[in-house]
């Protein structure tokens, strides 16, 4: 699902995928580019709060990713830091999105499944949009709320809700408002 998802989308942001197939014994493999880097979650770990340009520089090249992505009828629906590969060095740096492995891809394909229905909640909380929360119906609107989340994250350091819960930080992605990111950085 995630190479078929992946494979539909042609852009310097996003991996690429080389190969797939079924070895001899009927297991399925694909083959991606190589890639050395590390994701924005480590880059955060390791340098915190970034400088407002690198963190709106780094952000558009994710929503250059999703543009792509949209403009092939593919939703992301997990994006958040560990699936975005940061390459190079400040100043000269490339993202790659990565994962698309619970992607929605409209399809008029019989055989393309959606992996969720209205009412199932996949993805990764502390990025999700309040309609993905309450497992209603998503769309590229998902994706930006959660690049949003992500561009809030490399300019303070850290998510805009957090508990002690999954489920307390989608109750607060539904019903409060995100801090302004200058009352934290």
């Amino acid at each position: 699902r995630e190479v078929r998802a992946a494979a539909r989308i042609r852009h310097p942001n996003v991996v690429e995928f080389l190969d797939v197939g079924r070895t001899a014994t009927g297991l399925s493999f694909y083959v991606m580019e190589y890639l050395d880097g590390e994701t924005l979650a480590a880059t955060v770990a390791r340098e915190g709060a970034l400088p407002p340009q690198r963190a709106c520089a780094l952000t558009i090249q994710i929503l250059r990713a999703l543009e792509a992505a949209h403009q092939r009828g593919v939703v992301h629906r997990d994006l958040k830091p560990s699936n975005c590969l940061r390459l190079g060095t400040p100043g000269n740096e490339l993202i790659k999105l990565l994962d698309f492995g619970i992607a929605k891809v409209s399809s008029e394909d019989p055989l393309e499944t959606d992996l969720t229905r209205t009412g199932s909640v996949l993805g990764t909380p502390s990025y999700m949009s309040p309609e993905q929360a309450v497992g209603g119906q998503v769309d590229l609107r998902a994706d930006i709320y959660s690049a949003g989340v992500i561009l809030f994250e490399l300019l303070t350091g850290q998510v805009p809700f957090t508990s002690s819960s999954p489920m307390g930080v989608l109750s607060r992605h539904i019903n409060e408002e995100p801090p302004r990111p200058r009352q934290l950085a």
